[in-house]
């Protein structure tokens, strides 16, 4: 996979792990995600595997904040309940019926119980039975990190999601640890790519493309 960045002569090779680009210019720097966050990415970058391009908006994710995802909480639902629903109905058939004839009894019955003219939902579908149970996506990870990879994997199985954008994750994780999440991401064959604003001496462990200062592109990793 490769991801072609505007201000890079190539594109960046994506082979699994994390692959570091560091826009020195800050201005630069804040463009770059003040579109990122706007859904404007494919402004940006063109993601692409077998020189064949992707849609950005349905192959990348951006995380805004590393440290709290349960924004993506709604998108992966939105995916799901879907699949919720054709299950319910396909294999839970007799279930979903002998709901809907007790629910149908429940409504007959506070109706007779005033003198009001009511009238209710007597043919209940399966969805709305779904939104009454309030699925909710159970994380159990130990902490942040396990927590991002966690989401990754989620939004790979369920919205085919290619790539994934995060920034600053050297300012919230020391080298140790982001090596650690390098490997765990390799072995599951996850796409991240992280942006920074400042080079750290230990981004050279991994595939690192640099804009400095004054828009002058490094990618030599002996810099």
């Amino acid at each position: 996979m490769m991801a072609a960045y505007k201000f890079l002569s190539k594109p960046m090779q994506l082979d699994g792990g994390i692959c570091c680009l560091v826009i020195e210019n800050k201005d630069l720097f804040r463009k770059t995600w003040s579109d990122l966050f706007k859904g404007r990415g494919a402004e940006w970058l063109i993601v692409s595997e077998n020189y064949e391009p992707f849609a950005f908006e349905k192959a990348v994710a951006v995380f805004e904040n590393i440290l709290d995802l349960s924004g993506m909480d709604k998108k992966l639902m939105t995916k799901t309940y879907p699949k919720l629903e054709q299950t319910a109905n396909d294999l839970f058939y007799e279930d979903l019926a002998d709901l809907r004839q007790r629910l149908f009894m429940l409504g007959e019955k506070l109706s007779f119980e005033y003198d009001l003219d009511y009238s209710f939902n007597d043919n209940i579908a399966a969805m709305d039975i779904l939104k009454l149970l309030s699925f909710n996506i159970r994380k159990d990870a130990d902490n942040d990190m396990e927590n991002m990879v966690l989401y990754m994997k989620m939004l790979r199985k369920y919205m085919g999601i290619k790539l994934f954008i995060i920034g600053n994750l050297w300012f919230y994780y020391t080298s140790e640890e982001c090596a650690v999440l390098n490997r765990t991401l390799l072995s599951a064959g996850i796409n991240v790519l992280d942006i920074e604003n400042i080079m750290i001496e230990d981004m050279k462990k991994h595939n690192v493309y640099v804009i400095d200062n004054d828009l002058c592109e490094i990618v030599d990793n002996s810099l």
